[in-house]
């Protein structure tokens, strides 16, 4: 009888997405259309969406249903403050609050394996303002108004980077500022461009205004994908030691309180060299922003993430946080702050349910209170994985790892190349937050700095737990490395098939589909992904095909290509072996 319940809740189910998909919408807005047109076709769309302020007639008539798309013209602007003049800009008439969910009936939208239930807020490539994109595609913009720092007139001359005041201050005192308030599950959020965050001296502890909120409880399933986020300023008002306020302002906020979400963040880029676009500022005085998303890091993947203060924290039920770039992320100017590219907030209590993959991520060109800070879960096991990092700071808080419940949380921390710039940059037991009582187990790893053998001698902190060095660690100085082409220059790859990291390490192969539900450990990594137009392009892989490691095994990330180590590492090789046919 199980059984026949168990196909009848299946059948069930595909019979309600499929209802939905079939009675879903597609709905079109642009800076040209009437709320009073009908909405269906790109030559009727409305203004406003639903949600916005001044959404009126069809368009405040509509109730947004599971499977429905809001397309957005490419180019156009939506604005959150200002009252825009010009026939390409919109005033939404304040925040725009989405509250419709995309899931119905025991249905989950869950991106990108089911979509069908999701309500999408995005857009047609094809679709878009030739006046504003030119002949190619260009996102739409959700916009705060105020201008990035290099065109403001308010800026700060005795602070470089910083503004005095805000056209339109963010921080209220009390409350911040959104562009988007997401109030619902299921929801789709892509390809768009939002900018001009500003806020001024805060009165009240905690985190700043936000480009985007998704509030706790009321956020799962939700994706934000292929979007720019950028253009933030704020006035310079660094508080005490002793301060509990702080100047990071999230970029996106989220929970508060743990929580699996299922969300997913991806193929999207947080850029702040706009807002810190001097590299020396960067460097001496601090970034602002940040974090990027607080509360909440369930699957992040495929992002750049640089310039700025801090990215997430804290980092509640991560899941799967693989294939992205951070880089020149530095300490704020205020001493109050603490920053970190991501940060466990209160283990156990943040401890997720689940195992956890950390791979093919790059860390490079940063100095942070902390860099990784990872909360481990009793009867789960954590992957850290085809990692790369170098030229990180702080190094005895390079990569923490704390737990102490019970059955004891396991952590394998396997093919990553980490080099610390002349310090040691490794796993450290128990961070501020916490203490470790698990166990680590590492195994091919690729550790240029003073690291001594076994590998585990270089592990520092509190905790407690048990270290296992299971071997096939490949341990330089770094003029060897140099030497032997390891260099900042290609992320510490090798370039010779007679470097020290090839062939060195022991075959994992019946491990990888353990590690992660891809088996990327078997790929090596794809040394995360970069933007080198820097201008908020969605991110592509690095290395545009990882080389399988096969039977012979190499320590660190990589795996070793004679033909992959020829070839520009952000473009793919040549084609080789054509044969022309004659028809």
């Amino acid at each position: 009888m199980g059984r026949w319940i168990r196909m009848l809740a299946i059948v069930l189910t595909i019979f309600f997405a499929l209802t939905m998909r079939a009675h879903a919408t597609t709905y079109y807005v642009a800076a040209n259309g009437s709320d009073s047109n009908s909405g269906t076709s790109e030559t009727s769309p409305w203004l406003h969406a639903p949600g916005m302020p001044n959404c009126t007639a069809t368009c405040a008539s509509k109730n947004p249903q599971p499977g429905d798309s809001f397309i957005f013209r490419g180019g156009d602007a939506w604005h959150r403050s200002a009252n825009m003049n010009d026939s390409n800009d919109v005033y939404m008439g304040g925040e725009w609050t989405w509250s419709w969910s995309g899931s119905l009936l025991g249905v989950t939208c869950n991106y990108p394996t089911v979509t069908t239930t999701c309500i999408y807020i995005g857009v047609n490539t094809n679709w878009y303002n030739s006046s504003i994109c030119g002949s190619s595609f260009c996102r739409p913009q959700l916009e705060l108004d105020n201008p990035i720092w290099a065109n403001s007139t308010h800026q700060d001359s005795a602070h470089p980077g910083f503004v005095t005041a805000c056209t339109y201050d963010d921080w209220t005192g009390t409350d911040g500022i959104l562009a988007i308030n997401i109030s619902a599950t299921g929801v789709t959020f892509d390809n768009w461009n939002i900018w001009g965050l500003c806020w001024t001296q805060k009165t009240t502890a905690g985190y700043g205004p936000e480009m985007m909120n998704y509030p706790a409880g009321a956020s799962t399933y939700d994706s934000i994908i292929d979007s720019y986020v950028h253009g933030w300023t704020e006035a310079y008002n660094p508080q005490t030691n002793t301060s509990t306020m702080m100047d990071l302002s999230p970029l996106l906020g989220g929970s508060s309180t743990p929580g699996v979400s299922h969300n997913v963040i991806a193929d999207s880029v947080f850029d702040g060299a706009d807002s810190c676009p001097d590299s020396t500022v960067g460097a001496t005085v601090g970034c602002t922003g940040g974090p990027i998303r607080y509360g909440d890091c369930y699957d992040v993947h495929d992002n750049v993430i640089r310039w700025m203060s801090n990215g997430w924290s804290p980092c509640y039920n991560p899941a799967d946080i693989h294939d992205n770039l951070w880089e020149h992320m530095y300490e704020s100017y205020d001493p109050s702050d603490h920053g970190t590219l991501i940060e466990a907030a209160n283990p156990p209590n943040d401890c997720p349910a689940n195992n956890q993959s950390w791979y093919n991520n790059t860390v490079r060109n940063t100095n942070m209170g902390v860099t990784w800070e990872i909360s481990t879960c009793g009867g789960y096991s954590t992957y850290i994985f085809n990692n790369v990092f170098w030229n990180v700071g702080n190094s005895g808080n390079c990569d923490i790892v704390d737990g102490t419940e019970t059955p004891t949380p396991q952590v394998y921390f396997t093919n990553n190349t980490v080099d610390g710039n002349g310090n040691l940059c490794m796993i450290r037991q128990g961070g501020a937050s916490g203490s470790f009582s698990g166990e680590v187990t590492l195994q091919n790893n690729h550790m240029v700095g003073p690291y001594t053998a076994p590998l585990s001698s270089s592990f520092v902190g509190s905790g407690g737990g048990t270290v296992v060095d299971d071997g096939n660690e490949v341990l330089q100085t770094e003029s060897a490395a140099n030497e032997q082409g390891y260099t900042p220059g290609n992320n510490y790859q090798p370039t010779s098939a007679n470097g020290a990291t090839v062939g060195k390490g022991a075959n994992l192969s019946l491990q990888c589909v353990l590690y992660s539900a891809d088996s990327a450990l078997c790929s090596g990594s794809t040394g995360g992904v970069t933007d080198s137009a820097n201008s908020g392009l969605i991110p592509v892989l690095d290395i545009l095909q990882p080389v399988l490691r096969g039977s012979s095994w190499d320590a660190g990330a990589y795996q070793y290509s004679s033909i992959l180590s020829s070839c520009e590492s952000s473009t793919p090789c040549a084609p080789t072996g054509l044969v022309a046919s004659v028809q």
